[in-house]
């Protein structure tokens, strides 16, 4: 892979040959390696490739063989479209059981991975357990497949727009209840040098895919630097440290947490800048009809019930993770065919927080 400077365009083109054109893929995803994960929509199937060294191959859910409860379900036949909820191969499989449409999923991982997850659900089970957001059941822990078992919420991820300010306000309030608990014994703690880390792992990935990173991103990482050094003191809590949209899921009243595999202890600005960033994405996206005009005010509503303004050196860290977010995102969707645009105007973003927080000044 490492002779390769350009195998994600390699990968596309093999795919072509497929009959399966760029605008189907709707993730890429680049392994420590740098094999290629790609994942396919043809109509309402989903399909998996693997892309490495030159070589593009189909990988079926029923054959992954590292994911413990693929063996004693592949006799049933219950892995298939209409089953599979998302796949990361040799990672991770959410199912929903065959015939059943409401009352739960399978969210199986590799092997001896699951422990943790079934940890970590425990944890937020507790926190929210005389309020905040509302967290599907643990219903079954089966150790022997790595796998859990957890009631399904029906709903839809939340919406940007004038009629939603409420909601986003409703949103923040949890947020603060949430990463206000007590409850974090045991668990890591997430700094902002690992955040750095992690943005520079995305970055070593990219580029053994593709020429170069996006242009100004390198100036963009050099700035956080700079800026990290200066960064005001942490105030830690409970972080879900993966917040974004479509972690919640919408129910009447009701509003859902999901997927809590890297919980810790974090900065509170860390999980803010992260759902914010993401609600621009959306808006960049143009997934909500109205949303760059809703986006400042459904921003500014969470933000309120979050509660934090008066915090000090919370408006600066909360820039700095907004920051970070973005560049992160500029990554991942420059990977994206149907997104790849939007890693310019991604990149804008984290340079506008950056200049907030240098001028000191609202960026939102």
């Amino acid at each position: 892979m490492k002779d390769q400077k350009n195998t994600l365009a390699t990968a596309l083109l093999k795919l072509q040959a497929l009959n399966l054109g760029k605008e189907q893929v709707r993730r890429v995803a680049v392994a420590s390696q740098g094999a290629l994960h790609l994942e396919v929509h043809e109509g309402k199937k989903q399909r998996f490739f693997v892309f490495e060294q030159n070589e593009l191959s189909e990988l079926l859910a029923e054959n992954d063989s590292k994911i413990p409860l693929v063996s004693s379900l592949r006799e049933s036949e219950s892995i298939n479209d209409d089953t599979i909820i998302s796949y990361r191969p040799g990672r991770r499989l959410v199912l929903r059981p065959l015939g059943d449409k409401q009352s739960c999923i399978l969210k199986a991982y590799k092997k001896n991975k699951s422990l943790r997850a079934a940890k970590n659900y425990a944890i937020a089970q507790s926190v929210c357990e005389h309020g905040g957001f509302d967290i599907p059941e643990l219903l079954q822990y089966e150790t022997k497949t790595d796998c859990l078992v957890m009631a399904r919420r029906i709903g839809h991820t939340p919406v940007i727009s004038s009629n939603a300010i409420t909601m986003w306000a409703d949103i923040g309030s949890r947020l603060r209840q949430f990463q206000s608990s007590s409850s974090q014994n045991g668990l890591d703690e997430f700094s902002s040098r690992d955040e750095l880390q992690v943005l520079d792992e995305r970055a070593r990935r990219f580029l053994l895919c593709l020429n170069a990173l996006p242009e100004a991103w390198q100036a963009g990482r050099e700035r956080l630097e700079s800026a990290s050094i200066n960064l005001p003191k942490a105030m830690m809590g409970l972080a879900h440290r993966d917040l974004h949209d479509g972690q919640l899921i919408v129910t009447g009243e009701d509003i859902s947490l999901l997927d809590f595999d890297l919980i810790c202890r974090a900065d509170m600005a860390l999980d803010a800048g992260n759902l914010l960033a993401h609600m621009k994405l959306r808006t960049l996206q143009g997934r909500h009809h109205g949303a760059e005009s809703a986006y400042s005010d459904c921003s500014e509503a969470f933000l309120s019930g979050l509660g934090k303004q008066l915090e000090t050196g919370f408006e600066s860290r909360l820039h700095f993770y907004r920051a970070t977010t973005f560049y992160r995102l500029a990554l991942l969707y420059a990977l994206r065919p149907r997104w790849s645009h939007l890693a310019e105007p991604l990149i804008a973003e984290g340079e506008r927080h950056l200049d907030a927080m240098n001028q000191g000044r609202d960026g939102s």
